[in-house]
Order: structure tokens, then C-alpha cells, then sequence
């Protein structure tokens, strides 16, 4: 189960990443920012899809500096790929990385733990690259509340 913390930070994000106005230009028309729960669910093509997590145990993340992971996939469908280019899935990769690198609304950003380049899943028959960001809790007043 998602803690409510994570589930707000996974809002958070999709926000942070449906604002930007270069990611929206990138995505185009038929592209969209989504939670990973509905990724199967949705056409998008490209896509972002966003989840969080809480890090560390309980004990530990009822201290004042929970920290969190943000998980990020961008994929494309292989037509997308061959029409755009490998090449511009990763240009989307790194704005993503530009976004959720930066600290806002009582999140600290700790930048990226994990990195995978943009490369065809079998499995999927699309191409996707996953980043992992990981973040903390910066207001203090809000650390203890909706574990």
C-alpha cells in the first residue's frame, strides 16, 4: 500500500510535469503525464508515467527527514520511436530529470538514484527509459502528519 505522503508527492509530480511547458511541446497532442497505477489503461503515446514510495523503515520515517523515491517511466510506442527518434524520447528523459531535480512545495529534491537509458522492452514492444529521483520532506511542521 502507498503511504498518503507517497501518494501526495506522486500528485505533486505529475503537476510539476504537466506544467512544464517544454514537456507539454514535447508530448504533443497525443502524449500525457499519468500515474503508473493506469499505465495499462492508457494510449498515450509518448508517456510519462510517475509512482512514489516511502524509503526506510517506519521507525525511521517518523523522524522529521522522511525521504521518498519517485520512479519515472518515458516510453514510446515503436512507430513513435522510429518516427521521433530514440533520440527525442531521451531529450524527453532529461527535461523530466531537469523538472524533478529541482526542490518546491515542502520537497527537497535529492536528484537522480537510478537511471536506465531509453531502449526496447520486449515484453512491452515499446521503447522506455526509467529514472528514480529521490526527495525528503523540507517542512518540518508537515514530517509527523499523514504517515
Amino acid at each position: 500500500m502507498t503511504s498518503p505522503r507517497a501518494h501526495t508527492l506522486r500528485g505533486k509530480a505529475i503537476e510539476w510535469l504537466k506544467t512544464d511547458d517544454d514537456i507539454d511541446d514535447m508530448l504533443g497532442a497525443d502524449g500525457d503525464v499519468i500515474p503508473v497505477a493506469i499505465v495499462k489503461e492508457s494510449d498515450a503515446d509518448p508517456r510519462i508515467s510517475v509512482g512514489a514510495s516511502m524509503n526506510g523503515s517506519d521507525r525511521n520515517n517518523q523522524l522529521e527527514e522522511k525521504s521518498f523515491e519517485v520512479r519515472v517511466i518515458v516510453d514510446g510506442t515503436v512507430g513513435t520511436a522510429e518516427t521521433e527518434t530514440v533520440f527525442a524520447l531521451e531529450e524527453l528523459k532529461a527535461r523530466v530529470a531537469d523538472v524533478l531535480t529541482t526542490s518546491r512545495d515542502g520537497w527537497g529534491a535529492e536528484g537522480v538514484t537510478a537511471d536506465e537509458e531509453v531502449a526496447k522492452n520486449e515484453a512491452t514492444n515499446r521503447y522506455l527509459g526509467v529514472t528514480q529521483f529521490a526527495f525528503e520532506r523540507t517542512d518540518p511542521a508537515d514530517a509527523f502528519r499523514d504517515n
